[in-house]
C-alpha cells in the first residue's frame, strides 16, 4: 500500500507550508502573550532576548518611577468641585501609571509587529519568488567572476532579511573569492549568531560553518604570508 506522498506528490509541500503556518501561528500568539517569547519560534532567539530584555528594563524602570512618585499619599477628593469620574482618573489611575503605558505599550506593540513580519514574510509567495530570483542571478555573476553584480543582488534579500541564510553563505563566497576575507567572515557568522531554528541547522548550518573554516584558514594563510615578508 502505497503511502500519500507517493500517491500525491504534492502532499509532502502542502503538509509542510501547513506546519510552516500552525508554526507561524504560534510564534505570533507567543509574541502577542510574551514579547520575544514568538521569536524564539522562528529561529530568532536572539533578537526575542533583546526584545523581551529592553521591555522587561522599561518596566522595572517605570515601576521603581510609580512607586517612588505615589509615595506621599493621594489627594483627596474636593467636594462639587471634582466629578467621581475626574476624582478617580487622578486618585486610582494616576500620571505615572498612563506613562507606564505610554511607553511599554508601544514597545511591546513594536516587538508584537516584529514577530509578525518574521512569519509573514517569508510565506509571501512574490517574496519567495524574488529570492529565487536575486538567489539565481547573484549565483550567474559569481560563476562568471562578476562579484560587484552578485553583492548588490544580494543586498536587495538582505535589506528585507539581513540573516537570510542562503542571501548571506552566498555573501561570504563571494567576498572571499573577492580577496575580502575578513568581510566574508561577519557575514557567514551572521546567520549562525542569530538563527537556532530547525530547518536553518538541517540545511544551512553545515555550510556555513565549512564556509567560515575556509575564510579562518584564508585569513591566517594571509597573516602567516604578511609576517614572513615583515621579518625579511
Amino acid at each position: 500500500m502505497t503511502s500519500p506522498s507517493t500517491e500525491h506528490p504534492s502532499f509532502d509541500a502542502l503538509r509542510a507550508t501547513a506546519i510552516e503556518w500552525l508554526k507561524g501561528g504560534g510564534a505570533v500568539a507567543a509574541g502577542l502573550l510574551v514579547p520575544g517569547l514568538g521569536h524564539l519560534f522562528v529561529g530568532r532567539a536572539r533578537r526575542g532576548l533583546l526584545w523581551f530584555g529592553a521591555i522587561v528594563i522599561l518596566v522595572n524602570w517605570q515601576m521603581t518611577s510609580a512607586l517612588t512618585n505615589t509615595a506621599a499619599p493621594l489627594p483627596a477628593p474636593l467636594p462639587g468641585v471634582q466629578s467621581a469620574s475626574d476624582w478617580a482618573l487622578s486618585t486610582l489611575l494616576p500620571t505615572e501609571y498612563m506613562g507606564f503605558i505610554g511607553t511599554v505599550a508601544p514597545l511591546w506593540l513594536i516587538a508584537f509587529l516584529d514577530v509578525v513580519l518574521c512569519v509573514a514574510v517569508p510565506l509571501v509567495p512574490a517574496w519567495r519568488r524574488f529570492r529565487e530570483t536575486r538567489l539565481r542571478d547573484a549565483a550567474a555573476h559569481v560563476v562568471r567572476g562578476e562579484h560587484p553584480e552578485a553583492l548588490r543582488e544580494l543586498a536587495r534579500i538582505r535589506f528585507v532579511d539581513r540573516s537570510d541564510p542562503a542571501a548571506c553563505l552566498w555573501t561570504a563566497l563571494t567576498l572571499r573569492l573577492a580577496g575580502r576575507p575578513r568581510d566574508a567572515l561577519r557575514y557567514a557568522s551572521r546567520p549562525l549568531a542569530s538563527r537556532c531554528d530547525a530547518t536553518f541547522k538541517r540545511t544551512f548550518r553545515p555550510a556555513l560553518l565549512h564556509e567560515v573554516d575556509v575564510i579562518v584558514a584564508e585569513i591566517q594563510f594571509d597573516e602567516k604570508n604578511a609576517n614572513a615578508a615583515s621579518q625579511r
